[in-house]
């Protein structure tokens, strides 16, 4: 793959730039989105939307790896960072003193939509787009970026109430208004409300080296993590948690399953489960331990993506639909 991204950048003087997505299989009903923190470092909190502020009564809670989160939860951080993982496997990296928040978290005909907002503060992109009708949205008080399939994007955006920064993480192709121009990996480029902001000559803000590395050694581990399980397991495209399995277990053929996983160092509580559907298979699956079952596959990537502008609305970054846990099945394999 190319290492030169191409953008599409598209100024607006409109509320939103929500573009109408093409759904595969339209008599299917919407469902959550798999999407869950990944990694958490120091202070991170998330709040899980005014339904669970009412049940709970609890507002805000520390944040942990593994939660799933859904439509209408909130990200925040101090001095703490996170990493949250999407259906595709793209993942989205959130700086210190941040605010994310996940407008729409939803799949409709196997084909995933994404609208987060950061409100403040500072989020990394590194977004692969799998299926075709996937749409991916990331919004600021002033502006937004629009990745739609086979779209992708591996960039630091800065969110201000009047404006906001981007900066690609590798070199990318910017097409505005007729003018094509190379950006160029580590340099900013400012945007408000009217569009680009003019500068007489490129910016290299180095604020953000410390940053902008932790997050390009994330990238670089989880992706060696993704590859090196890939060819454990013979799948070839990715599927969401697939890097967390690396160096965990072991896979296995385990017909009619196709291929199985096996955790290893398993405490000894978990070592003798109950199996399900105990009439169909042997004793022996008494003393099997839990195995995951390899999930469905997706399809290969591409690249590009649109920057649009609006008036600052606040009241625009609404909560959205729900989401689901990481979907894992757990069983025993007939011999």
């Amino acid at each position: 793959m190319s290492n030169t991204r191409c953008w599409h950048l598209t100024f607006l003087t409109l509320c939103s730039c929500l573009r109408p997505i093409p759904l595969a299989h339209s008599s299917t009903a919407p469902y959550p989105q798999i999407v869950r923190i990944s990694y958490v470092q120091g202070d991170v909190r998330v709040s899980r939307g005014k339904d669970n502020e009412k049940a709970t009564g609890f507002a805000w809670e520390t944040a942990a790896a593994n939660l799933p989160v859904e439509g209408g939860f909130n990200l925040v951080t101090g001095t703490g960072r996170a990493e949250i993982e999407f259906e595709d496997t793209s993942t989205v990296y959130l700086g210190e003193n941040s605010v994310l928040a996940f407008n729409g978290l939803y799949t409709h005909g196997s084909v995933p939509y994404t609208e987060i907002a950061l409100l403040s503060g500072t989020a990394t992109l590194h977004v692969h787009l799998a299926t075709d009708g996937e749409l991916f949205v990331l919004k600021t008080p002033t502006n937004a970026i629009t990745l739609t399939y086979p779209d992708d994007s591996f960039v630091r955006v800065n969110s201000y109430l009047d404006g906001m920064t981007v900066t690609p993480q590798e070199k990318m192709i910017a097409h505005l208004q007729g003018v094509t121009e190379e950006l160029a990996q580590g340099w900013t480029t400012s945007y408000n409300v009217n569009g680009q902001i003019a500068s007489d000559a490129p910016v290299n803000d180095e604020s953000f080296t410390e940053w902008d590395n932790w997050v390009a050694n994330r990238v670089a581990s989880r992706s060696a993590a993704m590859t090196a399980v890939m060819h454990a397991s013979g799948l070839s495209s990715p599927i969401p948690g697939l890097a967390d399995m690396n160096g965990q277990g072991t896979f296995f053929p385990c017909a009619p399953y196709g291929t199985c996983w096996e955790p290893k160092n398993l405490p000894d509580q978990l070592s003798a489960p109950k199996c399900p559907m105990l009439n169909r298979f042997p004793p022996h699956c008494l003393n099997d331990p839990p195995r995951l079952i390899r999930l469905s596959q997706r399809r290969p990537r591409g690249s590009s993506s649109t920057i649009s502008s609006f008036p600052a609305r606040l009241h625009e970054f609404v909560p959205g639909s729900r989401g689901i846990p990481l979907r894992a099945g757990k069983g025993c394999s007939p011999r």
